[in-house]
């Protein structure tokens, strides 16, 4: 009497006949869903903030955040944290100054570079921009228990991390 060995049956070979392969990167796939869920996030933080009358985008709150944590003190390394085009960065950081959110030093080392640090007033607005924040993110989770939203947290990180290993 011949033995079956257990081999692996990929996805393809699980469907049935005629099936079709579900699809990952379709409206409802994967990468879909993500993208959706972070533009939704963006413009819902932003709305808030309007209504709370800090006017800000989501790369200034960003920004913010990264000054308040220390993650930059140039634009450039600012730029590099957020994912954020270089280029693109110093036309924000004027808008920010003129909110009165943050100033401009000049580098001692090197006066092409100014060094970035919140003002009294960015300092102040830390705060409770970050409760707004805080308090969108348990909403948009509320429907998910602790289990699933630490499930769901660990999840992400190990998609995050397979595809920054996939360089």
């Amino acid at each position: 009497m011949e033995t079956q060995q257990n081999s692996p049956v990929s996805s393809t070979e699980a469907l049935a006949p005629n099936s079709p392969l579900p699809d990952k990167l379709g409206e409802d796939g994967f990468g879909m869903v993500l993208f959706r869920v972070r533009m939704e996030l963006h413009r819902l933080l932003e709305r808030l903030l309007e209504e709370r009358n800090f006017s800000m985008t989501f790369t200034q709150y960003r920004v913010l955040m990264s000054l308040d944590k220390s993650l930059g003190t140039t634009a450039s390394e600012i730029a590099r944290c957020i994912g954020y085009d270089a280029g693109a960065m110093t036309r924000l950081l004027d808008k920010m100054v003129d909110l009165g959110y943050v100033q401009r030093a000049p580098c001692e080392n090197d006066r092409r570079v100014s060094r970035l640090s919140l003002t009294e007033r960015g300092r102040e607005a830390v705060k409770p921009i970050r409760e707004i924040a805080n308090d969108l993110v348990s909403r948009a989770l509320s429907d998910l228990s602790s289990d699933e939203q630490e499930t769901l947290n660990s999840l992400l990180k190990r998609v995050r991390s397979t595809l920054e290993n996939m360089q």
